[in-house]
């Protein structure tokens, strides 16, 4: 469940269970820490700039999957991207995404999923040790689907990248003013 260089800061699959046992252990273990020496935490980070890419047979095959349970058959598929690939497991195979750009923009957004999930774990796993924890979302521009997600699960706020000093220290403020 080691990664390839295709990522930043990200070092575990973030699909495979034992990595997400890791990441969960990690994150608990940290909020454990501060407990134990009282500590006045003021911020737990799950990640910093991660950048997450990983074309692992392993990814592939649940790509495999993720494209069926979008599209249905291989079909819709082709229809829809203008392709005539013969099953779901040929179009995850392909070498370079990037080549294809609906296929592209299905890893991506795959991909996409999968971090969030695991940033969803990250906060369940924190809160699991301090309940009052408050959650940021830290995000790039355009991923407005994403921080309206991390509202509907409970982050107080989020900043939108590229941000400056005032923004963080206007969201802080009024996350802890909310308490």
């Amino acid at each position: 469940f080691l990664q390839g260089n295709n990522n930043h800061w990200v070092p575990y699959n973030i699909f495979h269970r034992e990595a997400r046992d890791l990441y969960r252990h990690y994150w608990q273990a940290g909020a454990k820490l501060m407990k134990q020496y009282k500590a006045n935490t003021f911020i737990y980070e799950l990640f910093n700039e991660p950048a997450y890419n990983d074309p692992s047979a392993y990814n592939r095959k649940l790509f495999s999957g993720y494209l069926e349970r979008k599209y249905r058959t291989p079909e819709k598929m082709n229809r829809r991207w203008r392709t005539s690939y013969r099953s779901f497991e040929e179009a995850s195979m392909v070498p370079n995404f990037s080549r294809v750009p609906p296929l592209s923009v299905d890893w991506g957004k795959f991909l996409e999923e999968g971090f969030t999930e695991l940033a969803k774990l990250g906060c369940r796993s924190i809160r699991e040790i301090d309940p009052g924890a408050k959650v940021i979302m830290v995000t790039a521009a355009g991923q407005k689907t994403n921080m309206v997600e991390a509202l509907k699960r409970g982050a107080a706020d989020f900043i939108q990248k590229p941000f400056d000093s005032a923004v963080i220290i206007n969201t802080i403020e009024k996350v802890l003013e909310d308490e």
